[in-house]
């Protein structure tokens, strides 16, 4: 059997997405650690000194700071890829000051090796370019999405200092961390407003929002009331007021709108990439004039000892929609949901559905599964349909073309019966 081992090492050897090569140089040491990476990520271990650490003085004869930085890494990097332009130092005010920078690769300790003379006193930025690759072709994913994408994208910063200088640069791109109206029953003399998790540029703010009826795709301009730092507040061009019970999208240019160093702003969970999603909030406005102004909602519930499901609205329905059609219960006798016909029966006044399961076999009942269309509406003057999804908007399909900030998914109703 010894005879083959050799091959079935040189066929997975060849399967691997980056093939093993500890180095690409004249030095290549059989001897050396052995491994096998995939098209992968490669990460940055550590930094000696640490991210935001004093680097040490290895000259005290002098007034400057000689000295040395290390980047560790936890693959084997590229020889052609450790240079000064891909290992770049800056320095981050007027302050500072970097002369002498010599950029090298320690290969037996997977690390990088970059020593120049600083001003005392000052801080520094090391820019690690999203360009290099490991010497097996594995990428450095600095923006954090597990994809290649490549400088600028995925290059990562690291900072330090000398004589313990704190005044660091500003290198995160800000993200949304609130934004809205969103939902229903919202005012129609409502503001609108933006939040970001560091300070953004305020012109770049307001330039780079807009607000949409969703009815017919009029945009209604909006100007702005109060900016302060980290957000803004908007209103109606003149304070006007939005039409009652319509369905609006407000919506953030994320890709516009830039923090003081020029860091464009991104979604909530949304990664630095080439094309940066807008973000939106969608809301519905209130309507008092009429017998109701919020959509109906739905639960279920089976009364004990009871042979039918009963299904609950919060408000009296119209008995047209409360059909077959559109209310479904589906049992899992273990090989996947089935539909289950079942007579109906509705209350008098119509806020509920007795679903009867009479002929039902509960013998090997795993589960089952209440679906409620949207498209069920209530009594009213305003005939609201369903909202499912809890946000107060009611009627809504999912829409996964586009983000929003809040419940965005179907207003289809479901609950699992066990």
């Amino acid at each position: 059997m010894k005879r083959f081992i050799p091959i079935i090492l040189v066929i997975i050897l060849l399967s691997a997405g980056c093939a093993f090569v500890p180095y690409d140089g004249a030095d290549y040491n059989s001897t050396l650690e052995s491994q096998i990476t995939g098209k992968i990520p490669m990460n940055i271990t550590g930094s000696t000194p640490a991210d935001e650490g004093n680097i040490q003085d290895t000259d005290g004869d002098t007034g400057d700071v000689e000295g040395i930085i290390y980047i560790y890494f936890n693959d084997y990097l590229s020889s052609s890829v450790v240079h000064a332009t891909n290992f770049e130092l800056m320095e981050n005010h007027t302050d500072g000051s970097i002369e002498d920078v010599t950029v090298e690769y320690e290969k037996n300790f997977k690390r990088v090796k970059i020593t120049a003379t600083f001003a005392d006193g000052a801080t520094y930025s090391l820019k690690i370019s999203g360009d290099i690759v490991s010497a097996g072709g594995c990428f450095l994913d600095g923006n954090g999405n597990s994809i290649e994408d490549g400088a600028p994208y995925d290059d990562t910063y690291l900072q330090f200092s000398t004589g313990g200088a704190a005044d660091w640069a500003d290198h995160d791109n800000p993200k949304i961390n609130g934004m809205g109206p969103n939902g229903g029953d919202v005012d129609v003399d409502n503001g609108f407003f933006v939040f970001f998790d560091d300070y953004v540029d305020s012109e770049s703010v307001a330039d780079n929002v807009s607000l949409v009826r969703e009815s017919n795709g009029d945009e209604i301009d909006l100007e702005l009331m109060n900016y302060f730092g980290t957000g803004a507040l908007f209103r109606v061009d003149g304070g006007d007021s939005l039409a009652e019970r319509q369905a609006y999208i407000f919506t953030v240019k994320c890709s516009e709108i830039v923090d003081t160093f020029g860091n464009v702003a991104l979604p909530p969970n949304g990664y630095y990439l080439p094309e940066i999603p807008d973000f939106s909030s969608r809301f519905m406005t209130n309507s008092y004039s009429g017998d109701d102004y919020t959509p109906p909602t739905a639960w279920v519930s089976m009364p004990s000892g009871a042979s039918f499901l009963a299904v609950h609205f919060s408000e009296p329905m119209d008995i047209a929609t409360l059909t077959a059609a559109n209310i479904k219960f589906y049992a899992d006798m273990g090989n996947g949901p089935v539909y289950v016909e079942g007579d109906f029966s509705i209350r008098a006044d119509s806020t509920a559905v007795d679903y009867s399961l009479i002929n039902f076999n509960w013998d090997n009942f795993d589960q089952g599964l209440i679906v409620i269309s949207k498209d069920v509406t209530d009594n009213s003057d305003k005939n609201w349909p369903l909202d499912g999804n809890g946000n107060g908007i009611g009627g809504e399909t999912a829409d996964i073309e586009r983000d929003f900030f809040g419940y965005e998914d179907s207003d289809n109703y479901s609950e699992v019966i066990f």
